[in-house]
Order: structure tokens, then sequence, then C-alpha cells
């Protein structure tokens, strides 16, 4: 999601965030400037093996994936997780409770 990679980005995780097709020629010249780099794209803000082939090409350089998509929701739920869970929960039992008013 756009959450995450927004997130990692401010982790400093990265040395590129794409988050929409307009931040893919920028990216394209910053890859230039290093000899790898680490590229965080959210889920549907481009065609990663489009992306992936651009990069290829335009770098001759060897270009890996990783899409991570369930694996990212794995391990113990943190406190964060359990409140943000809660607070669904107690929004779902209140629209129940509307619908059958």
């Amino acid at each position: 999601s756009e959450f995450i990679a927004k997130s990692c980005d401010l982790a400093g995780l990265p040395d590129i965030t794409i988050l929409s097709e307009k931040d893919i020629e920028g990216a394209l010249k910053k890859v230039a400037l290093k000899e790898s780099n680490i590229i965080v794209v959210p889920e549907g803000a481009t065609d990663i093996d489009i992306l992936c082939d651009k990069l290829s090409k335009n770098h001759n350089r060897e270009v890996r994936k990783l899409i991570l998509g369930h694996m990212q929701r794995g391990g113990a739920p943190s406190a964060r997780d359990r409140i943000l869970a809660s607070k669904y929960a107690k929004e779902c039992i209140e629209k129940i409770e509307i619908m059958l008013k």
C-alpha cells in the first residue's frame, strides 16, 4: 500500500520511492547515480514488470523484484495492530446496531 511505501521512505530504507507513474522518470535518473538501488513501489502505482524492463534496458543492470503480498501481514500483531483492530470492531458493531434499528 502507499502507506507502507511512505512509511519505508520516512524510515530511510529505500533509495527511491515511486508513488505514481509521474515519479518514474525521476527514478530512472536517480538509478544512474548509484551502483545499486532499493526502490519501493506500492501496489497499483505502476506496472512492476514494465518498470523493471525500463530499469534494466536504460541502465544495463540486473533488476530483481520482490512482491511482498501477504508476507507483509505476517508476524505477531503489535500494540498498534491490536488498537486498530479494536477500532474497526467497534465501528463495525456500531454500523450493525444502526442497521438493526
